[in-house]
This record gives structure tokens, C-alpha cells and sequence, in this order.
């Protein structure tokens, strides 16, 4: 029979961003330049590591005025305050209590997860980014993994960013996407997951 009443859907389109904060081109042009490439793919989420405040603040002001939505960011607030999702506040409802994780490196890596409502229903988005070999071993990697993994409550759960790790498998999650290498050359590593 027809379930009664019918169960509402709702889609989204998510984003996976490494902003290279700490070695990439830090200009004002470039922050405009990232947000350009969310709006231009039509994302209105967007799981990103390595920003900085300065950095989203520029993202956010382009975001808005290329998509006439405002937006918003949710930040881990550890070290250096580098892993954030943005959302548009157009599509989603936000203002829920954040879940976090700290893989304790002064650079900030860890976990946020944003609690969302959009076409009535909530999702949790996490932004992860995943200590890198020079700080922790596939072991340690496995425990960020985990812990970020952890975060999940009840909601539908969505983990996307810089896990370091190639096409790493996470107890209780399903690998949604490709992994797509951002950064590193061909045939390296596919470290930005979802």
C-alpha cells in the first residue's frame, strides 16, 4: 500500500573545498575566486578546510553577491579555526547546536557538524579535515576517521573534506562520490572525500 502520509524528500547540492590557507595564494582575489567556483557549480553547501576567518569573510561577501542569497559559516573552533561549512541561508535553516571534533594540532584539524533543515527535514553536515601523514600515522589517521565518524547523530549524515587518507572506508558510512584529488598531482592521492 501507499504509505500515508507519502515521506517527503529533499535534495541539495554539497561541495568539498581545500581553500589552501596555509600555502596557497591568500589574496582577497583568490578567496573571491574560490567563491566564484562554489557559485559557478551551483553548490549551496560547502565543506571546506584549510580557510581562515579573513578568507570566508571574502567568500562569503562573493557568494552573496553572485547568488543574491546570503550565507553563512559554522567554524571548528580549535587552533587555528581552519575546517568550516558554509551554507545558504536561502535554502537551509541553520542555528542548531554544532557537534565537534579535535584531532588536536595547533593548525585546527578536526571535525564540525552543521545540523540543517531544508525542504523540511534535517541533515547533518560535517566538515572534516584528517591530521596529515607529517603529524599522524595511518593509524592515528583511521582514529580522525572514526572520531569524526562518531559525530553522527540521528539525522541523514553527510562527512565531506580533506580526509588524507586514499578512498579510506569509515565504519557505518557509504562513500557517496569520487574521490577527487584538489592538490596533490596525478596518480597521488584522492584526499578530498564525501
Amino acid at each position: 500500500p501507499v504509505p500515508t502520509p507519502q515521506p517527503k524528500t529533499a535534495t541539495f547540492k554539497l561541495g568539498v573545498a581545500n581553500c589552501q590557507s596555509y600555502d596557497g595564494t591568500k589574496t582577497e582575489d583568490a578567496w573571491r575566486g574560490r567563491a566564484a567556483i562554489f557559485a559557478a557549480q551551483g553548490w549551496q553547501v560547502v565543506c571546506c578546510t584549510e580557510t581562515s576567518n579573513a578568507g570566508r569573510a571574502v567568500m562569503l561577501d562573493e557568494l552573496k553577491r553572485l547568488t543574491k542569497h546570503d550565507w553563512k559559516a559554522e567554524v571548528l573552533k580549535t587552533g587555528a579555526q581552519t575546517v568550516a561549512v558554509l551554507y545558504d541561508a536561502a535554502v537551509f535553516t541553520g542555528g542548531r547546536k554544532t557537534r565537534t571534533a579535535d584531532f588536536d594540532t595547533a593548525f585546527g584539524h578536526g571535525a564540525i557538524v552543521v545540523p540543517l533543515v531544508v525542504g523540511g527535514l534535517g541533515v547533518d553536515v560535517a566538515a572534516v579535515h584528517v591530521r596529515p601523514g607529517s603529524v599522524a600515522s595511518d593509524a592515528g589517521k583511521r582514529a580522525d576517521m572514526a572520531k569524526a565518524a562518531s559525530l553522527a547523530g540521528t539525522w541523514p549524515f553527510v562527512l565531506g573534506g580533506d580526509f588524507n587518507w586514499n578512498r579510506p572506508a569509515i565504519k557505518g558510512l557509504v562513500r557517496a562520490c569520487a574521490g577527487l584529488d584538489t592538490h596533490d598531482a596525478a596518480k597521488l592521492k584522492a584526499l578530498d572525500n564525501v
